[in-house]
């Protein structure tokens, strides 16, 4: 066993060694190291929507009768399959000013953000445009989600170096309603009122009373039929106050 691996590890360490794949794409195309298949809950759906591991199944390398990979990943796996239904929504958005703005999206479970870090159940973040500086950060589903709601907050958490103020535009992409993207705003975000404390309010909508969120609306994903994207309409000015530290809003008490 200890010389199998250290063969494996000598393999691994070769510059001559390349994963064989058959892409095109040529970001993939020098590849070294070793393949690992491992998939996430969302990517085998008990309702059968999706199973990468049934096609995972159907390599010729999963044939051989000496290969235990797959029955590895299958017992890692059991009991862990979901109920998804189809994704490929985006959220964008960008502003015009080098202030610190956080997009965050609940999803079904949970409330997520890039600054959080960049994958979540159902999607991965752009970085967080406090580390990349640039003044923009998206989010973009998987192919397959949770069914449920993905709510879009808005949060203007900081004042830049050379403004007090950031005018940010919403952009969505909702694949089931149209093959082009979608925005609202621009609208100006400052410091001139904030909301504070979360208990302040119970339902999402309330947010756009105060200045330093914006909630623009949501999309539903349901099993059988998906709602359209609601967005919120009307100019208004939106502002915030300086925070020290960031921190997720508790959102167990807000109606959806």
């Amino acid at each position: 066993m200890r010389n199998a691996a250290l063969e494996v590890m000598g393999l691994l360490e070769d510059a001559s060694f390349v994963v064989a794949n058959k892409s095109l794409g040529g970001s993939v195309s020098g590849s070294k190291g070793l393949a690992i298949f491992a998939p996430m809950a969302n990517q085998i759906s008990g309702d059968d929507v999706v199973d990468e591991l049934r096609e995972y199944a159907k390599l010729a390398c999963n044939r051989d009768k000496a290969a235990g990979w797959y029955d590895a990943v299958e017992a890692m796996m059991a009991g862990q399959t979901q109920d998804v239904v189809p994704g490929g929504f985006s959220f964008y958005i960008e502003w015009d000013s080098d202030a610190d703005l956080d997009l965050y999206v609940w999803e079904p479970q949970e409330l997520y953000a890039p600054w959080m870090g960049q994958t979540t159940p159902n999607g991965f973040f752009s970085g967080d445009s406090a580390n990349t500086g640039l003044s923009e950060e998206y989010y973009s589903a998987n192919d397959y989600v949770q069914p449920g709601d993905y709510d879009v907050i808005i949060n203007y958490h900081q004042d830049g170096l050379f403004s007090n103020s950031a005018n940010v535009t919403f952009w969505y992409y909702e694949p089931q309603s149209s093959s082009d993207w979608q925005s609202a705003g621009p609208f100006q975000l400052d410091l001139n009122q904030e909301l504070g404390n979360f208990d302040n309010i119970t339902d999402l909508e309330q947010l756009n009373d105060y200045s330093d969120w914006w909630y623009p609306g949501n999309l539903s994903r349901a099993a059988a039929v998906a709602r359209p994207v609601r967005i919120n309409a009307g100019d208004r000015a939106i502002t915030l106050r300086f925070q020290q530290k960031k921190s997720a809003p508790s959102l167990d008490h807000i109606r959806r």
